[in-house]
C-alpha cells in the first residue's frame, strides 16, 4: 500500500519566516522599538486617522458622496459652468395646479455642496456633461 503525498504543514505563528534563520537566533522579549520606528508608527497611525482621510463631502453636481481627499473645492474648478444649465430638467415648485410650469435659472447644482468630485471635474474639464 502506498502512502499518499503529504502536503507540507501551514506554518504556525511561532516559527520564524526564514529558515535560514533559527529559534536560537531569535530574541524573546524583543528589544524596544527604536526612536525612528516608534516616530514612523506614529506617523503613520496619526495620517490613517487624519479626518481627510475618511472624511466625507458631497458633490455639487452629481450629489454623491465621496472622501474629501477625492474632492476639490468648487472655486478651485477651472470649467464652464454653463455647461450643466439645462433647460426643462428642474421645475420651480408650483401651489395650485393652474400655476405655470417653470425651470429654474442657472446651472443644476446643489448649492450647499462645496466641492466637485474627481470624476465630475475630469467630465467637465472635457467640456462634456457627467
Amino acid at each position: 500500500m502506498q502512502s499518499a503525498a503529504r502536503e507540507p504543514l501551514p506554518r504556525t505563528w511561532n516559527e520564524p519566516p526564514d529558515a535560514s534563520v533559527s529559534t536560537q537566533e531569535l530574541e524573546f522579549p524583543p528589544k524596544p522599538a527604536s526612536e525612528e520606528l516608534r516616530h514612523k508608527i506614529i506617523s503613520g497611525f496619526c495620517n490613517d486617522i487624519d479626518p481627510s482621510s475618511f472624511e466625507e463631502a458631497g458633490c455639487t453636481v452629481c450629489g454623491l458622496l465621496a472622501r474629501k481627499s477625492c474632492l476639490t473645492p468648487k472655486q478651485d474648478v477651472m470649467f464652464d459652468w454653463d455647461l450643466l444649465i439645462v433647460d426643462d430638467v428642474t421645475r420651480k415648485e408650483r401651489s395650485l395646479e393652474g400655476d405655470p410650469i417653470e425651470s429654474w435659472d442657472g446651472p443644476v447644482v446643489d448649492e450647499l455642496c462645496d466641492y466637485v468630485c474627481t470624476e465630475c471635474e475630469e467630465q467637465l474639464l472635457k467640456g462634456s456633461i457627467p
